[in-house]
This record gives structure tokens, C-alpha cells and sequence, in this order.
């Protein structure tokens, strides 16, 4: 029994086994195509999420690697034309050329990434068929990665013909448009004087440039073979077109390269820098001229000095461990004008065409500390310029907006009556230009810039890309010398830049602008009604003018603040410079501001180091062409403020 009863119980068991077997073996069987099907369905799920997901995010966090090693698809071409046949010859192109090249393996070797002799080429003296070919080539073969980052550099002879008329059209074999009066004669264009003409009432000067390569013939000997040897500038912005590239940069170091902005497209200088990885999510085309349209360059080049330094780290303005193309365009815009004196002012410009105004050419630089400044939060924080709302002023009191270095010191004039014009018998008097006096009332407080702006003030715009021009100070100095040379358009710059900085857009009613003529009149009276706010007669060191008693009378400016404060607290309201005032000369001075757009000619008040006395005066007015730049004419800056009156806030209406 007990045998027998312990194999039937075995079998029980076993039978029991076996079942638990078949039926795990089931459910694997069962199981085995989810277990398979498991890593794609969450590859989908996550996919799904992905897509979801802020793109700008995801491509933030794609570029973390670029960040890392920037060398990663870098290539480069860099062009030098010396030996030309017709030209005159270059020897000092060889030498930039080969300075460029050892920059950019230094870039390299600051990185992980690949040998700098696989990713730069040579081209040296290419002729015209070779110049496009080439930079064809380069654009086809080197730019239709995504992911690489383009360097194209220039240097050699430039040359611009002037435009007319909207229809060029083209020759046979030529890559560019035929200027219309190429088209009727075979001459060049040829510059008309149009002094005297406001914006409005001229037809706008248009010029095509050229990159020169070595074959080309001079222009005045055969201007159509020169055309179709040339490399004009939309044939450039044709070639640009045709990149994949993400990241592309092209600097030219020739004379008259600031053409290249008639034929490509205009950006605007950046505000402020955010994170590089935010830089590297987005495309741009960047590019920077070693002059502007009108300036030759020489065979010496500042351009490509200043070019490899900045390279090298003092291009990285911040030094956190980046250069930007915009910080190293600064970087030359500064360097070249200030050892050129002016006589050559690097352009740039950023395409404005999608998403290019939002990326940056990157390099690596040998200061700062890269690795902790780089963030590639889309939300990081982007310096902007801003300000508390702002409170009541009291009148007679000087303040400024900020602590920043951009901001002036302005003084408070408060809200009044004063006759406007000049009465019969005042000595020097215009009556046609200033009329019988009329009472006016100005019924808002301002803040007013106490002292014209300075050279110092104006380089500082120049240096952070908000003023275009680096005018020229006539060997009398810059610091606090009042800039002159400035045409009505770079105040305008100015002004912008100015409102930018402090946070003021075009809207805010206490934003910086010109005085109008009345506000102006009010603050040079400033509370009197005679002739000059000290009296009658010119005096003697009451003013810089010729004919007002002081040594430099009649040669010269002088650092604001010399003379005698007026009862405002303002200085050189009269003499020194004259100042451009918001209002138009002559017939066009009662047109409605709301309407007019342009003046022939604009007003200017005050008078200057080499006015005679009798246009020293609170009346006085003259007219000048907006377009043009003098020695003896600068401005001031104007702001409306809240007001407070003995003590009591609120903005007075």
C-alpha cells in the first residue's frame, strides 16, 4: 500500500507540474510579441512627448554638443588678390592673407575638433571665372551640410559704380545688372553735386560694388569688360542664397565693401548677448565690411590686424569665454576708426530674413570661462535694458536715468511763458527768419542734457553699435569736446541708441529726442527776455564765438562747461556749436510735424565758435541741408519728465 499510494501521489504531483508548466509556457508564448513590441511602443511614446515639446527647446538642447566643440563642420575659405595686371599691386594681401590662416588653426587647436589644414582653403590672384567658381564650389560642396559653419574672407582691390534707374537688365555672359548709364555711353557714373537738396526732393544715390579679382580691367579704360570680370555684389547675395549652412560669415577687406549692403540684406546690431547655446539654435548670415560704402583701404591693413587680435580674445567683449560675430564686429568698428581716424569705419550687418536675426556666428576665445556662462535654457534670461517707472522731478535739479555709463546728466527746466522772436531794434536782429516776439507756453517739465553731447558720449554709441559713423573731431580732441560732423540721420542713430539703452520705445512720451524750435527758444531765454540771458551786449567770456572776448574765439570748440551757467543751469546754449532743433527752415516751417517727413532744410540755433555776436542771440535761426555734416554744428538731447512743483508729485498737464 504505501508503495503503490507513494507513486500514485508522485503522479499527482508531476501531473500538477507539468500543467503549472504548460501553462507559464502559455503565457510566455503569450507575452513574447508585447516584450518585443515594448522598446517601439515606448520609442512612440516618447517620440509623441518630443513633439510636443517647445521646438526652440529641442533645438537648444541639440546644439549642446556644438557648444562643447565648435570646430565640429568649421570651414573655411580665404581669397587674396595682389598681383593684379592692371591694378595696382597688393603685396600686403600675401601678408594678411597668411596671418588670417594662422588665426583660424589657432581657433582650431583651441577645440577637439578636426586638423584646421583639412578644413581652411587657399585661393590666391584667382581672374573673375575662377573668383565665382570658386566661391561656387565652396558654397556647394562646403555648404550644403546643415551643420556646417562657414568662413569666407576677402582681401583685395574693390571698386562701386554708381546705379541708376530700376530696370538693369543683363548682358550676355555677365553675372551682374548693367547700370543704366553703362547701358547708354560705356562711361561710368558720375557724381552730381546735390548740396542743398533734402531727402525728399533728390532722387537716392544707388551704387553697385565689385570685389576685383586679378584680370579685371580698369573701369574708366573698359568699364563693360571690367563689369563682366567683376564679382558684384548681388552675385554674392545670389551665391549666399543657395547655402544650407546654418552658420555662415563673410568679411571683406577691400576698398568701397560697404557697398555690399546696397545688394544684401540689412540687419540691426544686437541689444544684448543671451546664452551661445540660444545663439547656435538658430541660422545666420553674417557679415562684415572693412569699410564703409565711400572708403578706400589701405594695402596695410588695420582691418586684418585688428582682425587677428580680436581672434585671438580681445574680439570676447564680455570674456565669457565666447566671441560672438557681432561682438567681434564691434570690436573692429571700434579698433579700425580709432586708428584710421575715422577715414575708415568697418560696417556689419546681420540678414534679416527669418530666424537670422536670432543666431550668431561662435568662436571659441582664449579668456573668460566658457564652460560655466553656457546655458541652453530657452528661458535664460536675456539683458535687456529697463527702469522703474519713473517719479516726479523737481525743477532746478540736475539727475540722471541711471548709474549706467550711457546715461547724461540732465537738468530739470520747469514748465513756463516767453516771448518767442525778436522786437525791432534788437542789434543783429533777422526779421524775416525771427519775427515780432509772441508769448508761448511750454506746459511741460524737461530734462535737459546740460552740456551738448560730447565726443565721448558719441564714441560710446559708435563703440556699442548703436551710431554708424565715427565722425571726424578736426585735431581739436575728443572727451568732452561737443562731436560735430554730424548729420541730421546720425543724430537720429543716436537718439535711437540712446532711447534703446534706457529701456524707451518710440511711444513713451519721456523718451530722448531734439528739442522742438519753441523749447529750444525757452531754455537759451531761460526766463529772461532780452537778447542773451546775461543782457543786451555780447560781454566779454560770456560765450565761445567770434567776437565774445576769449582767446579761441572764432578757431575752435571748447569742452562744454567753460562759461557761465544760464539761470537753467545749462551750458553753451549760445555759441561753441550750433545745435540741429526738431523743425524746418524757411516756408516748410509752419507744415504740421504729423505730416512732413524730410526738410530741405532743417533748423540749427544758437550759433557757434565762428558766429559773429549778432548770431549769439536767443532769436537767432539758421537753415541747413539735414544730409550734411559741418565743423560747427552738434546738438543737444531733450526729454519730457514728470513734474513737482514745491513739493507736490504728479505730471503737470
Amino acid at each position: 500500500m504505501g508503495d503503490r499510494g507513494r507513486e500514485v501521489g508522485e503522479r499527482g504531483l508531476f501531473a500538477r507540474v507539468r500543467r503549472w508548466g504548460r501553462w507559464w509556457l502559455l503565457r510566455v508564448i503569450a507575452f513574447f510579441p508585447v516584450m518585443l513590441l515594448l522598446p517601439l511602443t515606448v520609442g512612440a511614446a516618447t517620440s509623441l512627448v518630443r513633439v510636443e515639446r517647445n521646438p526652440e527647446e529641442r533645438n537648444l538642447e541639440e546644439r549642446n554638443l556644438e557648444v562643447q566643440n565648435l570646430n565640429d563642420g568649421f570651414r573655411a575659405l580665404i581669397i587674396g588678390v595682389s598681383d593684379y595686371l592692371y591694378w595696382d599691386k597688393l603685396p600686403g594681401v600675401k601678408e594678411d592673407g597668411q596671418a588670417v590662416y594662422r588665426s583660424l588653426k589657432g581657433l582650431q587647436r583651441r577645440g577637439v575638433g578636426e586638423s584646421a589644414s583639412d578644413g581652411i582653403r587657399l585661393l590666391w590672384d584667382p581672374g573673375g571665372r575662377e573668383l565665382v567658381d570658386s566661391l561656387e564650389r565652396f558654397a556647394r560642396e562646403e555648404g550644403s551640410d546643415e551643420r556646417s559653419r562657414l568662413f569666407i574672407y576677402f582681401a583685395g582691390h574693390g571698386e562701386r559704380i554708381e546705379v541708376q534707374g530700376r530696370d538693369f537688365g543683363r548682358g550676355e555672359g555677365e553675372d551682374c545688372p548693367i547700370p543704366e548709364r553703362l547701358r547708354q555711353d560705356g562711361k561710368p557714373g558720375v557724381e552730381s553735386d546735390l548740396s542743398g537738396l533734402g531727402d525728399a526732393a533728390r532722387t537716392e544715390r544707388t551704387f553697385e560694388g565689385y570685389l576685383v579679382p586679378r584680370d579685371a580691367p580698369l573701369p574708366a579704360v573698359d568699364p563693360m569688360g571690367f563689369r563682366r570680370s567683376g564679382l558684384c555684389m548681388s552675385k554674392i547675395k545670389e551665391i549666399f542664397e543657395k547655402i544650407r549652412a546654418r552658420h555662415v560669415i563673410f568679411l571683406l577687406d577691400s576698398c568701397f565693401s560697404g557697398s555690399l549692403f546696397r545688394s544684401l540684406w540689412r540687419g540691426q546690431p544686437l541689444a544684448a548677448k543671451p546664452a551661445v547655446g540660444q545663439f547656435l539654435a538658430f541660422p545666420v548670415r553674417h557679415f562684415i565690411t572693412a569699410g564703409a560704402e565711400d572708403q578706400r583701404v589701405p594695402d596695410q591693413s588695420y582691418f586684418r590686424r585688428f582682425l587677428q587680435s580680436g581672434l585671438a580674445g580681445a574680439g570676447d567683449l564680455d570674456r565669457d569665454g565666447y566671441i560672438t560675430g557681432t561682438e567681434l564686429a564691434l570690436f573692429l568698428r571700434s579698433r579700425v576708426a580709432e586708428a584710421s581716424r575715422g577715414r575708415q569705419t568697418p560696417l556689419y550687418a546681420k540678414a534679416n530674413e527669418g530666424e537670422f536675426l536670432k543666431g550668431e556666428f561662435v568662436f571659441l576665445s582664449p579668456v573668460g570661462s566658457a564652460g560655466e556662462k553656457v546655458a541652453l535654457d530657452p528661458t535664460f534670461p536675456v539683458e535687456a535694458a529697463s527702469r522703474s517707472p519713473e517719479g516726479p522731478r523737481q525743477p532746478g535739479k540736475p539727475f540722471n536715468d541711471c548709474h549706467h555709463d550711457f546715461c547724461r546728466e540732465l537738468m530739470v527746466v520747469p514748465p513756463g511763458r516767453f516771448p518767442m522772436g525778436s522786437p525791432r531794434g534788437e542789434a543783429g536782429r533777422d526779421p524775416d527768419a525771427e519775427g515780432e516776439p509772441v508769448w508761448l507756453e511750454i506746459d511741460h517739465a524737461l530734462g535737459v542734457g546740460r552740456r551738448e553731447v560730447t565726443f565721448a558720449e558719441w564714441d560710446e554709441c559708435f563703440h556699442d553699435g548703436g551710431c554708424s559713423r565715427w565722425p571726424a573731431d578736426e585735431g581739436w580732441g575728443r572727451g568732452g569736446q561737443p562731436v560735430i560732423q554730424v548729420a541730421l540721420k546720425d543724430v537720429r542713430e543716436y537718439l535711437d541708441w540712446l532711447n534703446l539703452k534706457s529701456g524707451r520705445n518710440p511711444e513713451d512720451l519721456f523718451r530722448y529726442r531734439l528739442p522742438s524750435e519753441a523749447e529750444w527758444e525757452y531754455l537759451a531765454r531761460s526766463g529772461t527776455v532780452g537778447a542773451r540771458p546775461w543782457g543786451e551786449d555780447i560781454g566779454v567770456e560770456q560765450a565761445n564765438c567770434r567776437g565774445c572776448g576769449n582767446p579761441e574765439g572764432g578757431r575752435r570748440t571748447l569742452p562744454g562747461g567753460q562759461f557761465p551757467a544760464n539761470p537753467f543751469g545749462l551750458f553753451d546754449l549760445l555759441g561753441n556749436v550750433w545745435e540741429w532743433v526738431d523743425g524746418c527752415y524757411g516756408k516748410e516751417a509752419g507744415d504740421s510735424p504729423l505730416l512732413r517727413t524730410t526738410c530741405r532744410r532743417q533748423v540749427i540755433r544758437g550759433g557757434s565758435f565762428a558766429t559773429a555776436p549778432k548770431g549769439v542771440r536767443a532769436a537767432a535761426r539758421g537753415g541747413y541741408p539735414p544730409e550734411r555734416k559741418a565743423n560747427n554744428i552738434g546738438f543737444r538731447v531733450v526729454r519730457t519728465v514728470p513734474f513737482t512743483a514745491a513739493g507736490v508729485g504728479g505730471r503737470r498737464e
